[in-house]
């Protein structure tokens, strides 16, 4: 696969599956969606000890 030079990050879900995101879309979704997650990347690179702990990643 190609380097995209857009590409945030990308990360392996639980399920097993690979979720990649832009800078664009993590603007998208920071912004308009869900202004909480802004600078929570590290949670959603690797939210694996959060689902394992239970933890609340962001309030309801």
């Amino acid at each position: 696969m190609e380097s995209d030079p857009k590409l945030l990050f990308e990360a392996q879900t639980p399920l097993g599956f690979t979720v990649r995101v832009t800078l664009e879309r993590r603007n998208l979704i920071t912004t308009l969606k869900h202004p909480i997650m802004v600078g929570r990347e590290a949670v959603v690179k690797d939210p694996t000890d959060a689902i394992k702990e239970g933890t609340q990643i962001w309030p309801k």
